[in-house]
């Protein structure tokens, strides 16, 4: 499973512009392939988009703290998007039947061949990733605050996949 994209939130102990400076109620601005936002009404709170890995993350912080001059005490993981490729056949309409019967505690699928080629995995507990999952046995993460959250699912996804393959 390779991570595509990450989203953050950046914690200042001071705030980073004050509010008499906003010109509309969010300021927006990019560093090299990173995109910045600060909301007017949460002026400590610097959200970041378009980051790839853990380590390009650590670096948007330093040069956060860099270019504010003031200290991050908490960065927060709002969002991540994983993929995973496979080349497999899976019936996806018995793996539904299957899902609905057995495991709907844990995701709710939502399956209909002619509005999209998927399915949806939707979790009952909001920590957890939201999955789509292709007949191929390709699937896609979304969300997900907590790598631990993330790697249960994932153990998951690759269970039901190996089963019904």
């Amino acid at each position: 499973m390779e991570l595509r994209n990450i989203k953050a939130s950046f914690y200042f102990a001071q705030q980073i512009i004050p509010p008499e400076h906003f010109s509309t109620r969010k300021y927006n601005f990019q560093v090299q392939n990173f995109s910045f936002s600060i909301y007017k009404h949460a002026s400590r709170l610097l959200n970041v988009t378009g980051v790839k890995t853990l380590k390009e993350l650590k670096v948007c912080r330093k040069m956060m703290e860099e270019h504010f001059q003031k200290e991050i005490i908490r960065v927060r993981i709002d969002n991540t998007f994983f993929v995973k490729k496979n080349d497999l056949r899976i019936n996806l309409a018995k793996l539904y039947y299957h899902l609905n019967v057995y495991y709907k505690e844990i995701y709710v699928p939502s399956y209909n061949q002619e509005l999209f080629c998927g399915m949806h995995l939707k979790p009952t507990e909001k920590a957890y990733p939201t999955v789509i999952l292709f007949s191929t046995g390709t699937y896609i993460m979304m969300g997900g605050t907590s790598f631990k959250t993330i790697i249960n699912a994932e153990k998951f996804v690759n269970r039901i996949i190996k089963r019904h393959s």
